[in-house]
């Protein structure tokens, strides 16, 4: 039972943009679902949790956590969402820099090809601006393993991407500007 659901509010209104996002991206299918629900839960459990501070990770964990649920519970595989299949170059006429546009809706497709833990921990790091070392204690992983894993997404991205194409946003690109253009495409993705 809830004693202060007000509680909840407070604590999840700086985090509500970060939580959609995340959503959006592990579930590209049924997001919104997906966020109710957890959201749902994470409001029934709130007098479980312990310490305010770790409330963020406790409702990504949450997120992820009904994300894998709801996979097994529908036994749905990962493909990609419609509009991406079949709206890619929705917008570029009004686009000032088409080419750039159509360099991101790639990478946005090319992200939700990753796998599932590959994806959530790129989306962890990005989305919701947790580092390494957050991230590592949220998995009870190391941190050598958060970044091999966040290395091979970028190199699954350069490949996925530069397979065959010449797509300036990941050609030559550094660790710092490939994860520059990451954290575009998931601005990006926000406005849309």
């Amino acid at each position: 039972m809830i004693t202060n659901p007000d509680r909840f509010w407070t604590l999840l209104k700086p985090l509500y943009s970060q939580a959609e996002a995340f959503a959006r991206y592990m579930a590209p299918r049924n997001w919104e679902d997906v966020l109710q629900e957890s959201l749902l839960k994470a409001l029934q459990a709130l007098d479980s949790l312990n310490d305010e501070a770790s409330f963020k990770f406790w409702l990504f964990r949450i997120i992820a956590n009904e994300t894998k649920r709801g996979a097994r519970r529908e036994f749905w595989k990962r493909f990609l969402p419609m509009e991406l299949e079949h709206g890619e170059t929705r917008e570029l006429a009004s686009d000032p820099d088409p080419a750039l546009r159509l360099d991101l809706q790639h990478l946005k497709t090319a992200i939700l090809r990753l796998p599932s833990m590959r994806r959530e921990t790129l989306l962890l790091y990005h989305v919701a601006g947790l580092s390494v070392a957050e991230i590592a204690d949220l998995r009870k992983e190391s941190q050598g393993a958060i970044k091999s894993r966040l290395s091979r997404c970028r190199q699954e991205l350069r490949v996925a991407l530069d397979g065959g194409t010449s797509l300036s946003v990941i050609r030559g690109k550094t660790v710092k500007e490939l994860d520059h253009d990451i954290e575009q495409c998931i601005q990006q993705a926000r406005a849309d």
